[in-house]
């Protein structure tokens, strides 16, 4: 988690981390056509899956089932599927292909076969059901992200605009780089479009 990260002390980990999260969150809301400032993190960690016992709750779901405030859903791979894994595939679970089938129900999986450095993005809804196939062996290293829409009015009260660089950089540093206490980390998220978005 990236509160685990802020908390080891190793800034220049961090830094990238909040990076990475960033970039998810940009691409989102220009495939989705959400403005930047609608648009947080809600969690983010790195998922490592050694062991076909260690998948067994990816169960088919919806990401917004399990979290109401997950809206928009984002995993990035660093690992490749056959590589430096088998099997833990990404699968979506859609209705099925011939309408016939798919009037009575019917749906099919359709995998994906991942790739480090490859990402997939998605709405959280029932709309994208999923699931993670069963490890066969190997690792499989992934970053799953989930973000949360917001009203702009309601949270320009609550996250506070920055005046100027130097007051945003400070509210960072305390907030996600070197937090005192849980209260701080938790602003990192409330705050994070003042604190990383540009314009």
């Amino acid at each position: 988690y990236l509160k685990a990260s802020a908390a080891t002390g190793d800034v220049r980990t961090t830094l990238s981390f909040l990076r990475l999260i960033e970039r998810m969150r940009r691409v989102i809301a220009h495939e989705y056509g959400i403005p930047l400032v609608r648009l947080a993190p809600r969690q983010t960690f790195i998922s490592r899956i050694c062991d076909a016992a260690e998948v067994d709750w990816q169960s088919l779901h919806a990401d917004e089932s399990s979290v109401p405030s997950f809206h928009y859903s984002c995993v990035l791979y660093l690992s490749t599927h056959g590589v430096d894994f088998a099997g833990g595939g990404f699968a979506f679970c859609d209705p099925a292909a011939d309408y016939r089938l798919a009037a009575k129900g019917e749906r099919e999986l359709h995998r994906l076969h991942p790739e480090a450095g490859m990402a997939v993005i998605f709405s959280s809804g029932w709309e994208n059901m999923h699931l993670v196939e069963p490890l066969h062996g190997g690792r499989r290293f992934a970053v799953p992200a989930f973000f949360e829409t917001r009203d702009p009015a309601r949270d320009g009260e609550q996250i506070g605009i920055f005046d100027d660089d130097v007051a945003a950089a400070e509210a960072l540093w305390r907030c996600a780089l070197m937090p005192e206490s849980e209260a701080d980390f938790l602003q990192t998220f409330q705050r994070w479009h003042s604190l990383l978005a540009v314009g």
